[in-house]
């Protein structure tokens, strides 16, 4: 785009169609297409990078303010912003699922916690492993039915013969 230094669109280059805005010289104003660029003559030159104009419309602008005239340079980044968003929402999720065993995990090591006197008192054997496969937390019915106790049994994987055969009745 070339606009004159008030702002009016004087020249319009390129594929235009997926823009939100109908562009034409001499009837559209840089700072209506542009907010972000209002008022951006005090700058000689601008890049301002994932520009939202639009609901999931995003683009990258470059410019320039040159001998009273302005020039501006667009490129489409909705693709790559529709990226970064999924990823954004996988991190989430996988932080959120993360802080969720996290707490999960440490409710249930604390002595006295609301989750741990429940499991406690459940007459059915609970046990807990951590993802590597390391027995985290058993039940006092647990621990009975392994014949053991938490200090011999507790960080032994599934297969340890530590952990021997249950007796259930």
């Amino acid at each position: 785009l070339e606009a004159s230094a008030d702002g009016q669109i004087e020249k319009v280059f390129g594929d235009r169609t997926w823009l939100p805005h109908d562009l034409r010289a001499y009837a559209s104003m840089l700072g209506d297409v542009f907010p972000s660029l209002e008022g951006a003559q005090t700058a000689a030159r601008l890049e301002l990078d994932f520009v939202e104009i639009a609901p999931d419309i995003f683009v990258d602008i470059q410019y320039q303010f040159d001998g009273g005239r302005q020039f501006v340079w667009v490129r489409n980044t909705s693709r790559h912003a529709a990226h970064l968003r999924a990823a954004q929402q996988i991190a989430n999720a996988t932080a959120l699922r993360e802080a969720i065993s996290s707490r999960w995990s440490d409710d249930i090591r604390r002595e006295h916690s609301h989750i741990r006197v429940l499991l406690d008192s459940v007459p059915l054997p609970i046990a807990y492993w951590s993802a590597e496969g390391t027995l985290t937390y058993g039940n006092p019915a647990f621990l009975a039915a392994c014949g053991g106790t938490s200090a011999k049994i507790l960080g032994q994987r599934s297969s340890s013969p530590a952990l021997g055969a249950m007796q259930l009745p």
